[in-house]
Formats: C-alpha cells, sequence, structure tokens
C-alpha cells in the first residue's frame, strides 16, 4: 500500500497536469476555452478556482470566449461545495479587465447566478424593528442554516464563520461589477438583492 505521503504526490501530479492541460486549452492562439468537462474534473482540487482567476485575470481574449458551460462550473460548486470566496473571485474575473466591464459576462454571471439561483445569495433589505431601521439578512436555509429566519445582519456577521462572511463580502463585490459601466440591463436584478434606500442608510 502507498504511504500518506505517496498518496498525496499521486494527487498533486493528477491535480498539476488537469491543470496544465486546460491551461494549454485555454491557450490564446487555441479554439475558445469551452471545456466544461476538464473544469469538472478540477473542481475538487483546492487550487483550482485560484489558478484559473489569476490565467483569466485581465485576459480579454479570454474573457471574450467564455462560454456559459464554464461559468456554470463554477456556480456549481458554489452549490455542492460550499459557499467559498474563491469560487465568486474567479466570477469576478470574469467581469471586467483593465479596469472596464466585460458586458456579455456581466450579463451571463446575472443570468446564471442571480436570476437563475437566487438561492445561492443572501439578499439584505431595510426594515423597521423596534422604531428604528435595521439592515436584515435572509436566505435559503439549505445553504445558509442560520438564516431560516430573517435576522439582523450585524448579528448574522456575529456569528457565522470567516468562510462564510468572506464569501458574503466577496458576493457584494461581484454586486457592483455586474453594474459597473452602467450595465442597465443587470441594475433592476441586483437592487432586488441590494435596495438602493440601504445604501443611503
Amino acid at each position: 500500500p502507498l504511504s500518506k505521503r505517496q498518496e498525496e504526490n499521486e494527487e498533486e501530479m493528477v491535480e498539476n497536469s488537469g491543470i496544465q492541460k486546460l491551461l494549454a486549452n485555454c491557450n490564446t492562439t487555441t479554439k475558445p476555452c469551452s471545456h466544461a468537462s476538464d473544469l469538472t474534473q478540477l473542481g475538487y482540487a483546492l487550487k483550482v478556482a485560484p489558478t484559473l482567476t489569476e490565467v483569466f485575470s485581465d485576459n480579454e481574449m479570454l474573457l471574450e470566449r467564455v462560454d456559459e458551460q464554464t461559468i456554470m462550473v463554477f456556480i456549481d460548486l458554489i452549490k455542492n461545495t460550499g459557499r467559498e470566496a474563491r469560487y465568486v473571485d474567479f466570477l469576478v474575473t470574469l467581469c471586467r479587465a483593465n479596469g472596464k466591464a466585460v458586458r456579455p459576462n456581466q450579463w451571463k454571471v446575472c443570468d446564471l447566478l442571480v436570476k437563475a439561483r437566487p438561492e445561492l445569495l443572501v439578499p439584505l433589505s431595510l426594515e423597521t424593528v423596534g422604531g428604528r431601521e435595521v439592515v436584515m439578512v435572509r436566505g435559503d436555509k439549505r445553504y445558509f442554516p442560520k438564516l431560516a429566519e430573517p435576522m439582523p445582519l450585524c448579528q448574522w456577521l456575529d456569528t457565522t464563520d470567516k468562510v462564510l462572511k468572506e464569501y458574503f463580502e466577496r458576493v457584494l463585490f461581484l454586486y457592483g461589477l455586474l453594474v459597473a459601466g452602467r450595465n442597465l440591463k443587470n441594475t433592476p436584478v441586483v437592487r432586488e438583492l441590494l435596495p438602493y434606500p440601504l445604501l443611503l442608510h
């Protein structure tokens, strides 16, 4: 039988091989990057999301070739693996290049995540509680167990774990990028999760 260290080395070799294959497929001199099957194979690996985020960052040629299947792989990772900031970071990277909005990717991420998978997000609202305005947060209890009932945002942040707080913060940042560059198509959708009066609170 293999020792624990040998098993770890084999897993690392498989991961690195998969990453190298994906990067080769995503080379700007080859066909468009639409290899969802390769991404799915890599979904379990801890370093895949950060690696791909760096590869796609500010690479306008690659960003123009992203298809819905690739985006769905990362949304499925959020759903099935866990609410983690590293998966959101990849979606963030798709929405801008060199300080400019990548409009087609903004629309795709908004359609596939915000519209089609709202249960993976935590909408905010401004409500009157005990005579004062309070920022409230709610969520699907399947993915956010503590939010079976709406609760004050400050209370939720004080009692939730670091990983989930980082996810929440990155999702808020993603909202901003989805409407960057006066994206009037996405603005009404994002506003449902982040109402304007709340921003003035």
